[in-house]
This record gives structure tokens, sequence and C-alpha cells, in this order.
């Protein structure tokens, strides 16, 4: 089983996946793509400066993170990323579509978007 947990940013991914991840049987394995991502940077940083700096974008990442899914796909994974491309699609959700699956797209008003972009302002 996958559960992918999208959305944009501020709009609570990594906060519903903690949460779950409190709740949750521990045999079941929580992926952050943004924290992915981080270590991708550091060990290939040529990929992220011509590949595209944001994750959903960068061809290189996402068929990296793909074979990361792979290896742990005997387990029950919980990924937290915002699938907002057709390359995350198409390399991720499409190719992943055979396993059971559940897609939870998340929303906030826009007020509270504000203001929790406001408080972090890392996603300015």
């Amino acid at each position: 089983m996958i559960v992918w947990i999208d959305g944009t940013y501020g709009v609570g991914k990594t906060t519903v996946a903690r949460i779950l991840e409190e709740k949750i049987n521990s045999k079941v394995v929580f992926i952050d793509s943004d924290s992915y991502y981080l270590e991708f940077a550091q060990k290939y940083p040529y990929c992220t400066m011509f590949g595209g700096s944001l994750p959903q974008i960068n061809k290189s990442y996402l068929n990296d993170f793909k074979k990361y899914i792979e290896q742990n796909i005997d387990n029950d994974m919980v990924i937290v990323m915002c699938l907002s491309t057709i390359e995350c699609d198409e390399i991720l959700v499409k190719y992943f579509k055979e396993y059971t699956h559940k897609h939870y797209i998340l929303c906030v008003g826009k007020d509270e978007f504000e203001k929790r972009i406001e408080v972090d302002g890392s996603h300015r």
C-alpha cells in the first residue's frame, strides 16, 4: 500500500504525516520527499543546478526517488510530496499505479495558507 500525501507548500503535508506516524503501525515507512531531496542535492549538486531546483520538476531526482520507493516496495508507505507536475505523474504516480494506493491532496483556505507562510518564511 502506498499512501501519497500531496498538496502545495505550507498546506500541512508533513504535519499530517507526523500525526499518522504516531497513530499507525510502526511497520509503515514514512518518506518525506523534501528531506530526501536535500540528501540528493548534497550527493548530486549538479543535478539540482541543471535539473531544476524544485523536486517535482527535477527528472534526475524523480528517477532517483522512484528507485528509493522501489527499494521499500515490500513495506506499506506514506509518501509526503507535492505531485504538481506532469513529470511526477509520469515518473511516480503512473509507475506505481499497479500497487494498492491512495492519493490524498490537502487543501487549505487562503487566509490560513498566508498565516502559515508568514510563520514559516522558508516557503516565500
